[in-house]
């Protein structure tokens, strides 16, 4: 049995990366879906704009984004292990931050 409401946690790490981040995290909102998701977003202790863009998306669409704000820096493959045990729906997919999805 799954410890959530949403049928698909979409895993995303960040780091620094300000300039593609507000694309590929309004890409997930646009999507046209029968079923609840919920966006999972480690963000690693960036140096440019992006934890306060992913603050800000989290602040308001709670109920489509969490936030995972590190308080260090982990690197990619602890970040992305981190996010991974977080995301407890029944489907996990990892949406890179560079991607951007069509409405499917």
């Amino acid at each position: 049995m799954y410890m959530t409401k949403e049928l698909v946690h979409i895993l995303m790490v960040t780091y620094n990366h300000e300039k593609y981040i507000a694309k590929s995290i309004e890409s997930v909102l646009m999507q046209k879906t029968t079923f609840d998701y919920k966006l999972m977003i480690g963000e690693d202790c960036s140096t440019d704009g992006t934890r306060e863009i992913v603050k800000q998306y989290a602040n308001n669409y709670p109920d489509k984004i969490t936030a995972f704000l590190n308080k260090k820096n982990f690197g990619i493959k602890k970040n992305a292990a981190q996010m991974y045990k977080a995301c407890i729906a029944k489907y996990t997919a990892i949406l890179y931050y560079k991607q951007v999805r069509a409405n499917y």
